[in-house]
């Protein structure tokens, strides 16, 4: 295998990595920012205040972005696969 194989393989599960997690992480993240404000606002101070709405959200995107992921990673793996003749030599 040569090192521009490897980049390029290393390369692309990173994005496959940033593709994959990045919505929700994003979504986790401005929830949790939103509901930091709201509750330094309204000094209510309870946990479960800021960790539902985070997590039905987290599932929500979950949910919806399921075949963009699933799509994402069966690309990837077909094309992993495709390249094992090229990582053998």
């Amino acid at each position: 295998m040569s090192q521009g194989l490897a980049l390029d393989l290393s390369r692309n599960a990173m994005l496959v990595l940033l593709l994959i997690t990045a919505p929700v992480l994003l979504v986790a993240l401005f929830i949790g920012l939103f509901l930091g404000i709201f509750q330094a606002a309204t000094q209510l101070q309870d946990i479960t205040i800021s960790f539902v709405p985070k997590l039905l959200a987290v599932i929500v995107v979950m949910f919806l972005l399921g075949p963009f992921t699933l799509n994402v990673l069966t690309s990837y793996i077909i094309r992993l696969y495709q390249s094992i003749p090229d990582i053998i030599k």
